[in-house]
């Protein structure tokens, strides 16, 4: 397996592999806080922290901290 540091490829080796970080909001409107689930060709696997949407550089970070797990993990 080829080492990826750089996060768009890793998104895009988990999506050829059917691999998706969703975003849920807790609730509906606008920049609520949310919560990720990881879906693994139709199993989900669903997060426990939430996160702020009215911090995105740390939202982000987290969804490619979390693609990251799932490369090395599926």
């Amino acid at each position: 397996m080829e080492l990826l540091e750089d996060p768009v490829k890793i998104r895009k080796a988990c999506w050829e592999k059917g691999i998706y970080v969703n975003i849920k909001p807790l609730n509906p409107g606008k920049l609520q806080d949310v919560m990720l689930e990881v879906d693994v060709r139709g199993d989900i696997i669903k997060g426990k922290d939430i996160f702020s949407q009215k911090d995105p550089v740390s939202l982000y970070n987290k969804i490619d901290e979390v693609y990251l797990w799932a490369h090395r993990n599926y």
